[in-house]
């Protein structure tokens, strides 16, 4: 998989060691299944579930004590992430994370992710549903990210006063939709400007030196992580908007 671009939670798995060989997908449906006399079954299908996810690999560099940090910072957290390769997608929740430390440029890794929902599978759900499922898949997912940054929230809060105004957008007046794309427009624009000043803020926490003091050091470790986790988010938030404002353009 040395050729696949890999995030997670805005961290890149991108050279030839930090890319795993495979990573596994899939999973099972969940039943309950009811026998009875004489043979008869009967299954109750209760919905996909899906494996979690697991790769293996390693950091070699500079940066490696750091970026197995940074990891360490989401599987502690609990928060959920987004995980991207290829043409999947999925929010997860990072239950496990482990390393062997070899060299201080060289540790070996192994990381699970349980999966909160398959991201492709809800895009591919409101593709067939026309332009208002569409629409509302993306605005769910741009909830669910959970930027922090109050002036994303609150462009979002406008992209839906907008479309409640609007009605259906499949047979919203011509008004009632350039008011939906003006709102989602100016949430594009935020949303990148936030995600700026989020990274902004996480270079310029202090991070791990030698002699440093230990709780300072794991601190700033801290809010450098939550710093990047929310620029991560403003990024992904922003590529909503942008996908809403490129369907609204072509339904219109």
């Amino acid at each position: 998989m040395a050729d696949t671009y890999l995030t997670l939670g805005g961290m890149s798995f991108i050279d030839d060691f930090t890319v795993p060989e495979a990573i596994n997908g899939g999973g099972t449906h969940h039943v309950v299944l009811h026998r009875f006399i004489g043979g008869a079954r009967v299954i109750d299908a209760l919905g996909p579930d899906d494996d979690a996810i697991r790769w293996r690999g390693r950091f070699r560099g500079a940066d490696a004590s750091f970026r197995v940090a940074m990891l360490d910072v989401m599987r502690r957290s609990g928060r959920p992430v987004i995980l991207s390769y290829w043409t999947f997608r999925y929010r997860v929740v990072v239950t496990r994370f482990v390393w062997r430390f070899e060299r201080f440029y060289e540790i070996a890794y192994a990381i699970e992710c349980t999966v909160v929902q398959d991201l492709k599978a809800r895009a591919w759900t409101a593709v067939a549903s026309g332009l208002d499922s569409l629409f509302g898949a993306d605005l769910s997912l741009a909830e669910m990210l959970g930027v922090g940054a109050a002036a994303v929230n609150d462009a979002l809060a406008a992209v839906l006063m907008a479309q409640a105004a609007a009605g259906s957008l499949g047979t919203a007046t011509r008004s009632g939709l350039g008011g939906v794309l003006s709102a989602v427009t100016m949430a594009v624009s935020v949303a990148a400007t936030a995600s700026m000043a989020a990274e902004t803020m996480a270079g310029s926490v202090g991070g791990v030196e030698a002699g440093g003091d230990p709780q300072a050091m794991g601190a700033g470790l801290v809010a450098s992580g939550n710093a990047f986790q929310e620029a991560a988010a403003g990024v992904q938030a922003g590529g909503v908007f942008s996908r809403m404002r490129a369907n609204l353009e072509a339904g219109g």
